[in-house]
């Protein structure tokens, strides 16, 4: 019998309003999210819930937990680096917000496990702004870059994520993209909270977008993810914990039916569907774990700990053998980098060997290097194999880029052992190596080979069939 396992490319229909993009596709979604296929989020994804439920209608005292259960249930919970709730901080509803706040914190981030608390804001005080929530999420958008987005879903009124926005560094909010469901959250700032008492610049979803955010609107989800009790019986007396607060919590909703419709956004971004339901939400939450993801492995070769300005951590070079650490001076140029630290310090030697214990399976490894000593071409030359086999051969930095120039070579490499191999050996002087990126390979990576001195050839993604 023949198996057929294909990749299959979406369609997408992408509008455009000033900066704001409205993506029509659950598929383009998730690119649009992540950069990876639909039904994943990826390693370095970030998210931020913002949450009103404190007046008006009650559905969030019932949506953030489902929304925190369906991020720890994926195992994202460690990604959560924004939470805030009660966010229609000019009228509110004493009852609702201690209602909100039981939801947001003391059972459900406890209960479901993962979470940094640390990052949950009531956002209101009073009738007013918690501007501590505020300044929080500002922040969390200014740490937001190509490899480090942020997906806030839009639980609530648009005005607490304009005003974070607004405050926010221009260049990382092509890096933010913002979900919703609700055209009742898109206007309500701008078109009633005047009139209830909101004062000063007010934020509408439109508005987001020409500030440069990403925009994502879906379907609202109260005909998707909503269901009766009877559909969501299966959370009651189950004697999962867990659970059973999420039932608990739909029944202080005091609704009609199970409301969770914000939740409904948070699915989307963790799977693409925008067709949220009782029994897909039940199937994803009592489903066996996924197996968690490899963190990245990145070494400052030959020197200390580095953060990079993508917030990245470099740990101080390790799973060397042999070979001389050497630094440069820190105020030494070096073109081509916005990091010129990776690249002002180096581990060398004739055979340059590192031995780097990951888990087996397929990784995209990126070699990094510089030409800091020599002053001519033809005064350092070595190759580079990966498990084993040739990457490069006869690399000459000087003649490739030139002196205090950076350099990355980036290749797909497989691991049965436990533990992948570089290894750089000279022909003329010492291979050399600045900086080490080791990380997971995504699905449809395109595998490199080698194809002569300083070139690789990039082979598309095939299409397999097994019998």
């Amino acid at each position: 019998m023949l198996r057929w396992i294909i990749f299959c490319l979406a369609l997408t229909v992408t509008f455009c309003l000033g900066k704001a993009r409205y993506v029509a596709s659950a598929v383009a979604a998730a690119v649009a999210l992540a950069a990876t296929p639909a039904g994943t989020a990826a390693a370095s994804q970030r998210f931020a819930l913002c949450n009103d439920g404190n007046f008006h209608d009650r559905d969030d005292i019932c949506a953030l937990p489902m929304e925190l259960a369906l991020l720890s249930a994926a195992g994202q919970a460690g990604s959560v680096v924004h939470v805030e709730y009660s966010n229609h901080f000019w009228e509110s509803d004493s009852a609702q917000a201690a209602a909100m706040q039981q939801s947001a914190t003391v059972n459900t981030a406890n209960t479901w496990g993962g979470f940094n608390t640390s990052v949950f804001f009531d956002a209101h005080s009073g009738n007013n702004v918690n501007l501590a929530a505020v300044n929080h999420l500002t922040n969390a958008i200014n740490q937001s870059s190509a490899s480090s987005p942020l997906t806030i879903m839009a639980g609530g009124p648009m005005q607490t994520i304009g005003m974070a926005l607004a405050a926010s560094r221009a260049s990382a909010r092509p890096y933010v993209t913002i979900i919703s469901h609700s055209t009742w959250n898109d206007v309500h700032s701008g078109n009633f909270g005047p009139s209830e008492g909101l004062t000063g610049t007010t934020y509408n979803w439109s508005q987001l977008g020409t500030m440069g955010a990403n925009l994502i609107h879906i379907k609202d989800q109260n005909a998707t993810i909503n269901g009766t009790y009877a559909e969501y019986s299966w959370l009651n007396g189950s004697g999962n914990a867990r659970l059973q607060w999420l039932w608990d919590r739909g029944q202080a909703a005091g609704k009609s039916n199970f409301d969770c419709s914000d939740a409904g956004m948070t699915y989307y971004a963790l799977t693409g569907d925008v067709n949220a339901s009782p029994a897909k939400v039940r199937t994803f939450l009592t489903a066996p774990a996924p197996t968690p993801t490899p963190a990245p492995v990145r070494i400052n070769c030959g020197g200390p700990a580095y953060t990079d300005t993508a917030g990245q951590t470099w740990p101080q070079d390790s799973f060397f053998s042999g070979g001389t650490a050497r630094k440069y001076s820190s105020s030494q140029f070096v073109s081509g980098t916005a990091d010129a630290t990776l690249y002002q310090s180096e581990r060398f030697a004739q055979t340059l060997a590192y031995t780097i214990p990951v888990a087996n399976g397929s990784y995209v490894v990126t070699l990094y290097f510089a030409e800091m000593y020599h002053n001519a071409p033809g005064q350092r030359v070595f190759s580079v194999t990966l498990e084993g086999q040739p990457v490069i051969k006869d690399l000459d930095i000087w003649a490739t880029v030139g002196k205090f120039a950076a350099l990355q070579r980036t290749f797909g490499v497989t691991v049965n052992d436990g533990a992948l191999e570089i290894v750089g050996t000279a022909s003329v002087d010492n291979a050399q190596l600045a900086a080490i990126q080791v990380k997971p390979a995504t699905v449809n990576q395109a595998p490199t080979v080698y194809a002569g001195p300083d070139q690789a050839i990039t082979l598309p993604n095939q299409i397999h069939r097994a019998r």
